[in-house]
């Protein structure tokens, strides 16, 4: 009876932790095979390179920053490799993926990160 308590407990602890962290967690880029670990830290969430396919992939540098929740998902900030600077990014997380909308002045691009716990 204890051990189905115990477990009980867990998978209720766990659930909740996905519910009040929906961004936490590991995610495979399309581009370069690029796993992004995204945490929150206090009221904001980051996102760092852990590991990449491409051999130029900065290990460690925080690719997304200053997340927070808004009333339609999340909004931020995401940094480009390629023009090495900072752009808006607007995030909604998703059962199995991320999607995340970068807006540059006019333009914007979407881009889908998959949730690594999801890939068969």
């Amino acid at each position: 009876m204890k051990v189905k308590s115990i477990l009980l407990g867990l998978l209720f602890s766990f659930s909740s932790t996905v519910i009040a962290n929906p961004l936490t967690g590991i995610y495979v880029t399309k581009e370069h095979n690029t796993l992004i670990e995204v945490s929150q830290n206090k009221e904001q969430w980051q996102g760092v390179i852990i590991a990449s396919d491409n051999a130029k992939a900065p290990i460690g540098k925080v690719i997304l920053s200053e997340v927070v929740a808004t009333d339609t998902g999340f909004s931020g900030q995401i940094y480009s490799l390629k023009r090495e600077s900072y752009y808006d990014v607007e995030l909604t997380p998703e059962k199995e993926q991320l999607q995340l909308e970068v807006s540059v002045g006019f333009f914007s691009k979407t881009l889908i990160w998959q949730r690594l716990d999801t890939i068969d």
